[in-house]
């Protein structure tokens, strides 16, 4: 090595340990939390995001229930909600559901986005306690 050459190295050396700059630091009990609980949340979103890729979808299903013990009087109806509960694993788009019970004509209801697990409750008239069934008029996926 010529003599310019190691001098040129010495004085690197030299003006980075003027600097300050010193061997690294082995990180924290901070430092280490940080990286443990990051890999476990990319590893729980990477098993969350492969059981959602293979489990089969469910075709759409509407649940409805009658909620009798919040029903209320008025004018001489009863005012029952009606929980509708998509029971499958598929969001759909501009669902139109007809709600029929005693009345004569069935009380259409149109929900723009519906999502897996969602509830939606409508409150619908009704003489008398009774049956409530409904019908699936149109829904996008």
């Amino acid at each position: 090595m010529s003599e310019n050459t190691r001098d040129a190295s010495q004085a690197a050396d030299d003006q980075a340990d003027a600097d300050g700059d010193k061997s690294p630091v082995p990180p924290t009990w901070i430092g280490w939390s940080l990286r443990v609980a990051s890999t476990l949340l990319i590893a729980a979103l990477l098993v969350y995001l492969t059981i959602q890729a293979v489990s089969p979808p469910q075709d759409f299903r509407l649940a409805i229930e009658a909620e009798w013990d919040k029903a209320s009087s008025r004018d001489g109806e009863l005012l029952v909600p009606i929980k509708l509960t998509n029971d499958s694993t598929q969001t759909v788009r501009n669902l139109r559901v007809d709600l029929m019970s005693d009345l004569p004509e069935p009380v259409e209801v149109e929900i723009l986005l519906f999502g897996p697990g969602e509830n939606v409750t409508y409150v619908i008239p009704l003489k008398e306690r009774g049956e409530v069934s409904h019908r699936v008029l149109s829904f996008e996926q």
